[in-house]
C-alpha cells in the first residue's frame, strides 16, 4: 500500500537508515494494533525500513532488487 506522506517524508532526503525510518513512522503513525499484535506494527517498520535500504542499494549498485547473486545477467556475461 502506497503512502503519500512516507513517500513525501523521503522526497529529497538522501537514501540513509535514518531516512527510511522516518518514513517508516510517518508511513504506520496512524496504525492502531489490537491488544495481542501490538508487535506487528513493529514488524512491518522493520520490512518498511529493509525494503527502502534495499532498493537503495540495487539502485546504487544498478541491479535488480529481486537478484539473489544466483545467476542472472552479470553471471552469464562473465561465463561467455
Amino acid at each position: 500500500m502506497a503512502s503519500p506522506e512516507a513517500e513525501a517524508a523521503l522526497a529529497g532526503q538522501p537514501a540513509e537508515l535514518a531516512s527510511f525510518e522516518r518514513a517508516a513512522e510517518v508511513a504506520l503513525r496512524d496504525a492502531r494494533p489490537l491488544a495481542h499484535n501490538a508487535f506487528k506494527v513493529d514488524l512491518a517498520k522493520q520490512a518498511i525500513v529493509r525494503a527502502l535500504r534495499d532498493a537503495s542499494r540495487a539502485a546504487r549498485h544498478g541491479t535488480d532488487q529481486n537478484d539473489t547473486g544466483q545467476g542472472g545477467t552479470d553471471t552469464q556475461e562473465s561465463q561467455a
